[in-house]
């Protein structure tokens, strides 16, 4: 999904194959580094993480690019400074949701 211009987190996510972690998304759209794809999300999407999980398997048996998003209303949840920890917390339910 895109907004017209720009990628969403989702998509760029899948395009790098690393996790991405916005923690200020206000912030980051002020700078050019987050881009809000409704106007109503300003109200709530205040932190977002997201992390790649590779190919998965469809309904239909075929197989595409997922990722893994998840978001809050407080801003600075999700931080640099807890990559590591929510990179392993991730993949751990990643790999999980896979099987």
């Amino acid at each position: 999904m895109t907004n017209g211009i720009r990628p969403s987190l989702t998509v760029s996510c899948v395009n790098k194959q690393a996790a991405v972690i916005i923690p200020d998304t206000l912030a980051a759209e002020t700078k050019g580094e987050f881009y809000f794809l409704h106007e109503n999300q300003r109200s709530y999407l205040r932190s977002i993480v997201g992390f790649p999980l590779g190919k998965v398997c469809c309904t239909d048996r075929t197989s595409a690019q997922a990722a893994l998003v998840i978001d809050i209303n407080v801003s600075n949840f999700f931080t640099e400074y807890d990559r590591v920890f929510l990179e392993f917390c991730l993949r751990e339910f990643a790999t999980r949701i896979k099987m």
